[in-house]
């Protein structure tokens, strides 16, 4: 069924209503609380939402805000903005235009309160001209060969037919240098042009004239570069009238105007300024001869909502409310972080200390944060948000006691697998040496050079035995390579200590203290902490390195007797194979039988060499050797762990700054530590600004959390396929005959009926709210519905209508 559709701003007798229900008191409360805190200078921590007006220089910009304001902007040939124009329109009974100054934050403080100075007001529109040459003068731009300046004029119209609107006009871009404008200015007003379009909460509506080609204009490169997708830019077509007639051109910007040709997600605008020859035209001739240009030609075919004055303004007012209401969360989240990174930086530098006394207890009171994170470090318990995440390197290294566990953790491992000099391999695994480090030698090898040391060591033992001094001989040999690697060990956990200290500091002190503290308290102690446990580990390697081996540990009697029992299997295996003469004798002898004499056999298991005593007394020793090796390699992981890391290096850490400590340090010592610089002073004064500054701004911010942008889209949403139409610059339905003659227009439009069967088109468009309002008739009722003045009509579409008025008007009422 073809639908017939009426037009957001097609006709001109129906704008002051319209106008009337979007400039509510509410939308108004929406832009003031936004239009304060820019004023405040909240800007200058977080980005807030704006409309940024741009384009190249004699894009017609000026013409454009001339139209929605009112204001007499001054428009010259051959100049162009030199600041950044905050323009803030409100609706009231009675005319006024205030101008100030906001100066630049770089500025010195003197020439701040300077700019701050310029005041101006009239009740005459035409005489903004006049203000802005007089803003000029008091900035000083032109003067001293500064043509721009970062400096904002601010300026509030009010008046009973202003919209609810703020814009921010930048100076125009241009290409090349003159005798007004410097090449420097070039690079300066790109920058600038930059620095406001950046934020991406800024919306962008940029200036395309159609004198030149769009490919041509700056101000497309620029919204390209820092918007590619489109989604927050509106592009604004001026001077469509000088075109020539039915030229390619011309049909190409007719393209570009419905979103064809460069597509961008709030669509496009056209506009026609008044030439020069109608530059005394006022607003209302200069409406009358816009409206009577796109009621003709090619333009005819927009709709009426994309085109003129008369739309732009609600349009734009409607796009900036629905934009700072879906940032909103954002902003209100991004508040309350600077609000609790501010406080925590605050408390960091303490309370202003201009006494010993005072810095004493700033002293105290950081000492008491210090201790409780580095005990909650040492002893594992990272709840704190200063430990951050574990999965982050900052977050692992404040993670003290993770890092020790897992430092002791490869210290054993390190030990077992590189800590004897040499590794003794079987010789049945000659051909399979194990994944080791250090160098490694067959069994029979090293028997054979235990034989000879035993040799050259020999005392009164017997033949057959050994002296138990070979045992602590090899054992020593054997563990050279402890002290490298317990050197190494130490080192690290020093360089994590180091890693995890820095942090804290910085978490409680400002950088001034720190700096002091390292210096006369933590570095000092740190070196005697370093000291003691390295002496704790010479002491604990020592006993390796010299001396008799000692232990009561039954696991070493265990090892060595595991030991003899597993070379006499093997001694066993081999006798009973040659006995047999048979390479497997066990798997054999299930299928076998096998006659022999037992004292034979007993014989061939029994009987040994001379030779033989000697190779068992060294294979002897080399088996006590190794048991010895792994009970005290085990006990020295365990003693290092306990008695160096734990209480020489550990324990004293969790005191190092303890509230003991400082309240004992000497006066001069207080002095050099705590007492504050300038800068110090400086930033707790910055701080405590910022801090309040943003605690205000939450408050205002909270003020708009009741309004929910889902009820605006909920009403704007029940034409999705007008928004969709509208973004996309789509052509006008007005002529499209309605089928069913019965009903009447506004009925079809909001049946359900009608709802479901949008054509295909419609659906395949993305739908975005913000680019369109609420149709008029639709609002007339919901505001009706609101008071429950709306009687229900015969007809089931207006039934309907009213059903989904009453949903929506809850919605409402939640909001």
């Amino acid at each position: 069924m073809a639908v017939e559709t009426t037009d957001y701003y097609d006709k001109s007798d129906q704008l002051p209503l319209q106008v009337m229900q979007l400039q509510s008191k509410d939308h108004e409360e929406i832009l003031n609380v936004i239009d304060q805190l820019r004023s405040e200078g909240i800007g200058r921590y977080i980005n807030l939402p704006q409309l940024i007006v741009c384009g190249d220089q004699s894009s017609g910009k000026s013409s454009v805000l001339e139209a929605i304001s009112g204001l007499g902007f001054p428009i010259k040939d051959n100049l162009c903005t030199r600041f950044a124009t905050e323009l803030i329109l409100r609706r009231s009974p009675n005319l006024s235009v205030i101008a100030s100054i906001h100066p630049d934050e770089d500025r010195p403080v003197a020439e701040k309160a300077r700019i701050r100075q310029f005041k101006s007001s009239t009740v005459d529109l035409r005489q903004f001209a006049a203000i802005v040459n007089e803003a000029e003068k008091h900035i000083g731009v032109g003067q001293d060969g500064h043509a721009f300046s970062k400096d904002i004029l601010r300026v509030e119209v009010s008046g009973p037919t202003q919209p609810h609107l703020t814009l921010v006009d930048l100076p125009g871009l241009y290409h090349a240098h003159d005798e007004f404008q410097s090449a420097e200015g070039v690079d300066f007003v790109e920058s600038l042009v930059l620095s406001y379009i950046q934020n991406e909460r800024s919306v962008i509506l940029a200036v395309i004239s159609a004198k030149s080609d769009i490919a041509l204009q700056k101000v497309t490169a620029f919204t390209r570069k820092v918007d590619p997708k489109g989604n927050r830019t509106m592009g604004i077509i001026t001077k469509p009238d000088t075109l020539p007639e039915d030229s390619d051109m011309e049909r190409s910007f007719l393209q570009l105007a419905m979103n064809k040709r460069v597509p961008f997600r709030l669509g496009w605008h056209a506009l026609r300024n008044r030439d020069h020859k109608e530059r005394h035209f006022s607003l209302d001739q200069r409406r009358e001869k816009e409206l009577e240009y796109f009621a003709s030609g090619i333009w005819a075919s927009l709709r009426r909502s994309s085109v003129g004055i008369d739309s732009l303004t609600p349009r734009l007012s409607t796009v900036l409310r629905d934009h700072i209401l879906s940032e909103l969360p954002g902003l209100i989240a991004e508040t309350q972080q600077s609000i609790r990174e501010t406080a925590t930086n605050l408390e960091r530098l303490g309370e202003s200390r201009q006494t010993i006394a005072d810095q004493r207890r700033y002293l105290l009171h950081s000492s008491e944060k210090f201790t409780t994170l580095m005990a909650d470090s040492i002893n594992g318990f990272y709840i704190d948000s200063f430990f951050g995440d574990a999965m982050e390197v900052e977050g692992y290294q404040r993670r003290l006691r993770a890092i020790f566990q897992n430092r002791l953790s490869d210290f054993s491992e390190t030990l077992e697998r590189q800590g004897m000099q040499r590794t003794i391999v079987e010789d049945e695994e000659e051909d399979k040496p194990p994944n080791i480090s250090s160098s490694w030698i067959l069994r029979s090898s090293f028997v054979s050079e235990v034989i000879e040391r035993m040799r050259r060591s020999r005392g009164r033992e017997l033949p057959g035995t050994f002296n138990p001094l070979i045992v602590g001989d090899l054992f020593y040999l054997q563990s050279r390579p402890w002290e490298s690697i317990t050197r190494v060990c130490i080192d690290q956990l020093l360089g994590d200590v180091q890693r995890a200290i820095l942090p804290m500091l910085r978490y409680v002190l400002d950088e001034v203290t720190l700096t002091g503290l390292r210096d006369h308290v933590l570095n000092p102690a740190l070196d005697e902490i370093e000291k003691a446990m390295r002496r704790k580990s010479e002491e604990l390697l020592k006993p390796q390195q010299a001396g008799h081996p000692i232990t009561y540990n039954h696991y070493f009697t265990d090892n060595v007797q595991k030991a003899r029992a597993d070379h006499l299997r093997k001694s066993m295996t081999e006798r009973l194979k040659k006995f047999f003469d048979s390479q497997n004798p066990y798997e054999e002898s299930a299928h076998r039988q096998w006659w022999f004499r037992m004292d034979h056999l007993i014989d061939a298991l029994t009987v040994k060499s001379n030779a033989d005593m000697e190779h068992f007394a060294a294979s002897e020793a080399v088996d006590c050797m190794q048991a010895y090796y792994k009970v005290a390699r085990k006990k020295f992981v365990d003693d290092f762990s306990i008695l160096a890391v734990e209480k020489c290096l550990l324990e004293p850490l969790a005191v190092i700054f303890s509230p003991h400590v400082a309240d004992r340090l000497a006066d001069d010592v207080i002095g050099l530590i705590a007492s504050e610089d300038t800068s110090t002073k400086n930033e707790r004064g910055h701080l405590q600004e910022k801090l309040t500054r943003m605690q205000d701004c939450m408050n205002k911010l909270r003020r708009l959390d009741r309004y929910n942008l889902s009820a605006s889209r909920i009403i704007s949403g029940v034409l999705d396929h007008d928004s969709a139409d509208l973004a996309s610059g789509g052509h006008d339905h007005d002529n499209v005959e309605v089928e069913n003659q019965g009903e009447e227009p506004d009925d079809l439009i909001v049946g359900a009926e009608t709802d479901c069967n949008r054509s295909e088109k419609a659906e395949e468009i993305p739908f975005d709210s913000t680019s369109i309002g609420p149709r008029p008739s639709l609002v007339r009722d919901l505001i009706s519905s609101f008071k429950g003045e709306v009687e229900e009509p015969p007809s089931s579409a207006s039934r309907t209508r009213k059903k989904k008025a009453q949903q929506q008007k809850s919605l409402w009422e939640d909001v």
